[in-house]
């Protein structure tokens, strides 16, 4: 996994999140799913044969003490459980605890006018609707045109409004390409964009 797991029945969900942690299991006993997940993986030997995984012998059966990694090791894991109809809200705190955010305070520059009063709270780009995630937020290789990809995590069609104060006024869809269609592009109103995506849609939006 890269972030998260998660189960589904017809009514509810349950998910598991992890840092650092790739690798999992489903287990299936007594007619029940269960979620193995590896905390920690280690060897004694550089190879051995007959494991429960891989039956063969891939390399010679060299004592590696080294790579038990016997030390103190922590694991940052989550997990949750809730109602199909919150799909979206679940994969957003999934994918908050498995990148959490990362801040730095930058350096100070004489030349530069770096002091200023910010806000408390602000952000660059807001979606009103959980079944709907920001894929990527990036400056097109144009130097000009900024680029916004979203798309839909949900089994239906889903009316969103992105609020953005990103410095723009026109925005059109566009496909993979990134390619600019002046008779498809729309004016920025009151920095928000308005659109529908399909089911599981993903949607490039360029502006200008």
């Amino acid at each position: 996994m890269n972030d998260f797991v998660m189960l589904r029945s017809d009514a509810l969900q349950t998910w598991i999140a992890a840092r650092g942690i790739h690798e999992f299991e489903l287990l299936d006993e007594n007619h029940q799913t269960f979620v193995a997940l590896t905390i920690h993986r280690a060897v004694g030997l550089l190879s051995t044969g007959d494991g429960r995984i891989r039956r063969c012998q891939a390399g010679p059966s060299i004592p590696v003490p080294g790579a038990q990694c016997l030390r103190e090791i922590t694991a940052d894991v989550a997990f949750g459980v809730g109602s199909r109809a919150n799909d979206g809200i679940a994969i957003q705190h999934a994918r908050s605890f498995a990148h959490p955010v990362w801040a730095r305070e930058m350096p100070y520059l004489p030349h530069l006018q770096s002091q200023e009063v910010l806000p408390r709270r602000t952000g660059s780009v807001e979606i009103d609707n959980p079944q709907v995630a920001i894929s990527s937020v990036r400056l097109h290789p144009d130097g000009e045109t900024g680029v916004l990809r979203v798309y839909n995590l949900s089994d239906e069609a889903e009316n969103t409004i992105i609020q953005t104060s990103l410095p723009y006024t026109k925005w059109a869809e566009a496909d993979m390409h990134e390619k600019w269609d002046d008779n498809n592009q729309k004016s920025v109103e009151n920095s928000q964009i308005s659109c529908t995506l399909k089911p599981h849609q993903i949607l490039t939006i360029l502006l200008r």
